[in-house]
């Protein structure tokens, strides 16, 4: 089975995260963690998050943060570094898609941001069974999903926004080596959270949504992510290699080539009256 790390993408990740922070920390506020807990971050990542449980924690409890990518454990280890975290913060590398490495009700709540793809756990609700098992009876399970790819970030090119994302789809897939993986991803009721809990013994399941909205003039998280992340890395090199396919016309390349270039009139940053549009969405659940 091929190796979870594939890719060193820390330095993006944590833009997006940064980009992300209004709706992290109100889904964190949601989960009502106790400052003296221990919990687990599944998916840390490069650590973004960590500061958004540091302000609620402070130094009392103590997080395990568990990825699969040695380059995000990097970053996140350089991140606790420089930013003082006060939290003891216990970092781990495993694969999902074998059990966790803890013992039954080890936790008293759990947080997996982005995590839950079918690209990457063609079973999904075999880790959901982990993350019931390694959760105590009383803990909070809280799933997110950031869902960038029903944002808006081309306000005004609705038609041009959706070739975009078809095309970025369409890379995606095209990376992935192994095309059973891409059609699990592809058919995957993913995000329907509470349909996975449906056989757990889980209450007080709750959804709810956390707006991400930027207006110009945009604050310089926004820019970098924007631009730096989406514009460069991820739609660009999409466009250029498959949005004739996806049925875009010379013009309207021509046209997303101008928004995205800054030094074009058009640019998108650059105008009085661009938005950002995303939401994210949270499911919580208790473990009876």
């Amino acid at each position: 089975m091929k190796a979870v790390e594939e890719y060193n993408y820390a330095d993006s990740e944590l833009a997006y995260n940064r980009y992300m922070a209004g709706a992290y920390r109100e889904a964190i506020q949601m989960m009502k963690i106790a400052p003296a807990s221990h919990g687990l971050d599944l998916g840390c990542g490069p650590g973004g998050l960590f500061p958004y449980f540091a302000e609620i924690m402070g130094k009392e409890g103590s997080v395990v943060a568990v990825d699969g990518s040695p380059h995000h454990l990097q970053a996140a280890q350089v991140l606790i570094r420089n930013e003082a975290i006060p939290l003891p913060i216990a970092l781990q590398q495993a694969d999902f898609r074998h059990p966790l490495p803890f013992s039954e009700n080890h936790f008293d709540w759990l947080w997996a941001a982005d995590v839950l793809w079918g690209h990457l756990l063609p079973e999904p609700t075999a880790l959901i069974r982990e993350i019931y098992r390694v959760v105590k009876p009383g803990g909070t399970i809280a799933i997110f999903f950031g869902n960038y790819d029903r944002a808006t970030f081309f306000p005004g090119y609705p038609r041009l926004e959706r070739l975009i994302h078809l095309a970025t789809e369409k890379a995606y897939h095209t990376s992935r080596p192994a095309p059973t993986e891409c059609m699990a991803w592809m058919t995957m009721p993913e995000e329907r959270v509470a349909g996975w809990f449906a056989d757990m013994p889980v209450a007080n399941v709750a959804l709810s949504f956390h707006p991400i909205q930027y207006r110009a003039p945009l604050p310089p998280v926004a820019t970098t992510y924007l631009h730096d992340y989406l514009f460069v890395e991820v739609y660009q090199p999409s466009v250029s290699r498959f949005g004739a396919e996806v049925g875009m016309t010379a013009t309207e390349i021509d046209l997303f080539t101008a928004l995205t270039d800054p030094d074009s009139a058009l640019y998108l940053l650059h105008q009085p009256t661009y938005y950002a549009l995303q939401w994210a969405s949270l499911t919580v659940a208790t473990v009876m």
